[in-house]
């Protein structure tokens, strides 16, 4: 296995890390699936995260690690200005982060991996926000503001920003 870098680390965990905020919250889902689902999810959610802290031993390293991902995502969560909104906003505009970063060949979900099981629970869960052109606008709207404050950040620099008509719906 090739070390991660600190950078990789936080790329590797702050989006999931986000999409765990929402998810820890008692009842947050529950109107979006069977508590099943959401147990699935929330274990899937814990073991993307795990996959930064890969190649990590001693305690020390463990603790660094998980500061600079918790700083990262706090600051994240605040410039993007996410801390207040509905739940479904949050996981649709890190979706399209997601989709983003497929898109320009920096992120690829494999079959069978922890985190084709999130998208294969919330995708269908959230798919709604999609059906109104005025839920979809808001979504692109807070992925881009999203996008750049992971580029704030030093994460994902290599993906240009999100341009209007790339999300316009």
């Amino acid at each position: 296995m090739i070390p991660l870098t600190d950078r990789q680390r936080r790329e590797i965990a702050v989006l999931p890390r986000i999409l765990w905020s929402v998810c820890r919250q008692d009842g947050a889902l529950v109107e979006d699936g069977d508590e099943g689902s959401i147990a699935r999810l929330r274990a899937a959610l814990d073991a993307v995260q795990e996959e930064a802290f890969a190649g990590l031993y001693f305690p020390k390293d463990l603790r660094k690690a998980e500061d600079q991902i918790t700083k990262a995502t706090r600051a994240v969560i605040v410039r993007a200005g996410l801390e207040d909104q509905p739940n479904a906003k949050i996981v649709a505009a890190v979706w399209q982060v997601f989709a983003h970063l497929i898109e320009h060949d920096e992120l690829a979900i494999h079959d069978g991996s922890p985190m084709a099981d999130v998208v294969a629970i919330l995708e269908p869960a959230h798919a709604h926000v999609y059906e109104s052109p005025a839920l979809a606008r808001s979504a692109a709207k807070r992925a881009r503001k999203l996008l750049d404050a992971l580029h704030a950040q030093g994460l994902w620099t290599r993906v240009p920003a999100i341009g209007e008509r790339e999300v316009a719906v």
